[in-house]
Parts: C-alpha cells; sequence; structure tokens
C-alpha cells in the first residue's frame, strides 16, 4: 500500500472512531444516562447555596438525567447542590436546574435539595427526569408540567391549583396527598399510586402499567366516564366491563384502561 493509501485509511479509522463515539453519546443522552457520566465532584469545595426571595421567585423548570431531587419543607426559599454537576440558573422569577454532562468522568455526588416554605406556591413547575428519583415533602404550584422517564417520583402533598399535565413513562409515579384542579395524565408501562383530591376534570389515560387511584374527598364528588381495554378496571371494589358512566359528582373523570390495572377506591 502506498503512502497515499495509508493516509486514506487512517483518515476513514479517525473518522469510524468519532462516528462510534458520537453513537454511543446518543444512546446515552436518550436513555437519560448521560446524566450519569458527567465530571467527578471536588469533596473539598464548599456546597452550593442558592438563597431565594419567595417574592422574586414565579416558576420552576428541572431538567435531569439521572441526578437525585430532593423537596423539603422550610422557612424560607433555597436550593443546595452538592456538587459542581448542575447548571443552575435564576433570571426573571425563574429558576432553572439542568444536569452537566461531560462524558466519561462519574461523580459520585450528583443531587439537589430544594428547600420550600409550606404556604409558598409557584405559577409554574416544568420537570422532566430520565433515570431520576426524586423525593419530596410538599409541592404547590398554580400550573405543572411533569414528565417522567425511567426512574421514581415520590410526593408527600402535591397542590395544583390550575392544572396538572403528568406523563409517566416507564417510571413510578407515588403521590400520598393534596389536591389537583384538570388533571392530564398518561402512564405508559410503569406504576402510580395517586392518593388525592381530583377537582373540575380530570382525563386519565392508563397505558401497560398498574394505575391506583385513591380519591380522598368522597365517591359522590365525581362522575366517572369509563372506557375499559384489555386490563381489569376496578371501581370501589366493583369489576367494570365496556363503556360505563359511574357517578353524578361535580368533578367529571374521563377514564381509559389499557392493559394494566386500573383500580379506583375512595376514602373521605
Amino acid at each position: 500500500m502506498n503512502e497515499h493509501g495509508r493516509f486514506i485509511k487512517k483518515l476513514a479509522d479517525i473518522l469510524a472512531v468519532i462516528l462510534i463515539v458520537m453513537i454511543f453519546g446518543g444512546i446515552l443522552s436518550a436513555t437519560g444516562l448521560l446524566g450519569a457520566i458527567i465530571s467527578p465532584s471536588d469533596d473539598s469545595a464548599p456546597a452550593e447555596v442558592i438563597n431565594l426571595n419567595t417574592t422574586d421567585v414565579y416558576e420552576l423548570d428541572i431538567e435531569v438525567g439521572s441526578a437525585d431531587i430532593n423537596i423539603l419543607k422550610s422557612d424560607t426559599l433555597r436550593i443546595e447542590s452538592d456538587s459542581d454537576s448542575f447548571k443552575i440558573k435564576t433570571k426573571n422569577g425563574k429558576i432553572k436546574i439542568e444536569e452537566k454532562t461531560n462524558l466519561f468522568l462519574i461523580s459520585p455526588n450528583r443531587s439537589v435539595n430544594i428547600y420550600l416554605p409550606e404556604d409558598f406556591y409557584f405559577q409554574k413547575v416544568s420537570l422532566e427526569t430520565g433515570a431520576s428519583d426524586i423525593d419530596g415533602e410538599l409541592l404547590n404550584t398554580q400550573y405543572l408540567e411533569l414528565e417522567i422517564g425511567a426512574g421514581m417520583i415520590e410526593l408527600d402533598n402535591l397542590n395544583v391549583t390550575k392544572k396538572a399535565e403528568i406523563d409517566c413513562g416507564a417510571g413510578d409515579f407515588n403521590l400520598k396527598g393534596g389536591t389537583i384542579y384538570n388533571l392530564d395524565f398518561s402512564l405508559g408501562v410503569g406504576s402510580a399510586d395517586i392518593t388525592a383530591a381530583l377537582k373540575s376534570n380530570a382525563d386519565i389515560e392508563s397505558g401497560v402499567g398498574e394505575l391506583k387511584l385513591n380519591l380522598t374527598d368522597g365517591k359522590d364528588s365525581y362522575s366517572f366516564d369509563v372506557e375499559t381495554g384489555l386490563g381489569a378496571v376496578f371501581y370501589d371494589g366493583a369489576s367494570v366491563k365496556g363503556d360505563t358512566l359511574l357517578g353524578s359528582g361535580e368533578t367529571k373523570v374521563k377514564l381509559e384502561g389499557g392493559v394494566g390495572s386500573v383500580i379506583i377506591s375512595f376514602t373521605e
């Protein structure tokens, strides 16, 4: 092989390696695993602490791939990060939290603590996760947009006063209490266990996963329009088949069952 041929071969090998790295990075990014491969933290560096005034904050926007988010009760509004794995910006009343992605370097500390006063309400909260775990004591907002990938979200109390859009893909969503107006909920292959009071209207679509819906303001508050799929639907202990109208309450719930099971129960 002459010099020109060897040069062409080396160039082709280099391009092939670059292409493989790009494809691998794309796969990691799509699955939410890229967020786990980030620059190592400096244990000697102090944690980042951002103190905020509740009168100056209106919106919270979180986008993480594999980091953990903790939402905790507090007397003040502040954010604490235990590493340099995040971009945290505050501008024009909006808090933006993003997970940094630096390929091939792994940090053992990837979590953010968000401290919120119990009586504080955001105007809007947008939350998108990959394989992250989110643990919250409370979250109050007028509007909620929540997209769950393969991770788990567990909230002790969630209050949404205007509209909530929740898309649970392959992850788990657990809610222990709260009040939600105009819920638009979609469940894929994951699972959801929701204990809350639903107000106004609700549109619920269940796929392959299991949905448990425990409504805390009584059976008489609801009117259900149920469309069953291949899976099982239980309403207050009774099996539901086909398209069925149930109840005559003010809150109107449209429920579309899929392959998985749906269990609807009531408490007061």
